[in-house]
């Protein structure tokens, strides 16, 4: 895991901090602001020193699906129309 910016033109604050995995952030889509700052609060408790044992598990309750179909297609993957119209937004 590496601290991540959520706004990538943002600020050093902890509200904008969060947690990422590299792997899974290979290829960063449009970013949404993370409700009352839970990812900068959690970051921030870390870099004070707070043992990752310490801290509670949080469970997502908003998921973004974001299709990109210049990925997709490069990968020879026809995205199916079901998935597009549920996307949240399709990258062209």
């Amino acid at each position: 895991m590496h601290v991540e910016h959520i706004d990538p033109n943002g600020s050093d604050a902890p509200e904008n901090l969060c947690l990422a995995c590299p792997t899974c952030n290979l290829s960063k889509a449009r970013v949404t602001s993370a409700p009352d700052s839970v990812p900068g609060a959690y970051v921030d408790k870390l870099l004070q020193g707070v043992p990752v044992g310490d801290l509670l598990v949080e469970q997502l309750t908003k998921f973004e699906l974001v299709v990109n179909l210049k990925t997709a297609k490069a990968l020879g993957l026809t995205m199916p129309p079901a998935i597009l119209i549920r996307a949240d937004e399709v990258l062209e």
